[in-house]
């Protein structure tokens, strides 16, 4: 059960800001993608926005996929409020990945022929684009009234497979890449400790995640 003050801290996060997070940080994504690509309006700038928000997306993607994990295990108000949030912070990545697909579109239509092909062969467009199904779907389905429609259970299967696949895409992109740099390798074990943190078997001490 919910402590008094996790209790109060939960209530005050649930009515002051609902969707608060994704409309200010979708904003401030755009922005930024805005201003990389008119700073740079070239295929270098391309790559650049597909970079940065591909380390933006992880992030995201880690808090909204562990979101539930970190409750079962440490129920408290930093993990209520990330729960009662969980919705927002998954969107947001989902906003960065839309800005990911902008910089890809233009690094398609500045780049050489030959250097679009060597950056995107044809394994990680089929990759890639089955990565960006499971985002929109996850996005398209995030609202009360497709849970409603779908019925919770099917929702909740839909969601989890999905989160499967960006899972697989984001680990496949890790491993494709930390033999020629290593720094790779930290976005692969936080990857890998998520998923051992979402899948090792606890029962759940936490009611509020049945709420939301």
């Amino acid at each position: 059960m919910l402590d008094s003050n996790t209790s109060s801290a939960a209530l005050a996060l649930r009515t002051t800001s609902p969707w608060r997070v994704w409309i200010w940080g979708s904003v401030a994504l755009a922005v930024l993608s805005a201003l990389m690509l008119l700073s740079q309006p070239d295929a270098d700038g391309a790559r650049r926005l597909v970079r940065v928000t591909a380390r933006l997306s992880l992030p995201l993607f880690l808090l909204a996929f562990v979101a539930s994990a970190c409750w079962r295990w440490w129920p408290g108000t930093l993990s209520a409020a990330l729960m009662l949030h969980r919705r927002q912070v998954g969107l947001l990545f989902a906003t960065s990945h839309a800005c990911h697909a902008v910089g890809i579109l233009c690094l398609w239509i500045w780049a050489e022929p030959a250097l679009w092909s060597h950056l995107t062969p044809l394994l990680s467009r089929w990759i890639g684009g089955a990565g960006y199904v499971a985002v929109v779907l996850m996005a398209a389905t995030s609202f009360d009234p497709a849970v409603q429609w779908m019925g919770r259970a099917r929702w909740v299967l839909l969601h989890r497979l999905c989160a499967y696949v960006i899972w697989t895409v984001f680990v496949l992109s890790c491993l494709k890449r930390v033999g020629a740099a290593p720094v790779y390798a930290l976005p692969l074990v936080l990857l890998l400790g998520a998923m051992l943190l979402r899948v090792w078997p606890q029962r759940s001490a936490a009611p509020l995640s049945q709420r939301l």
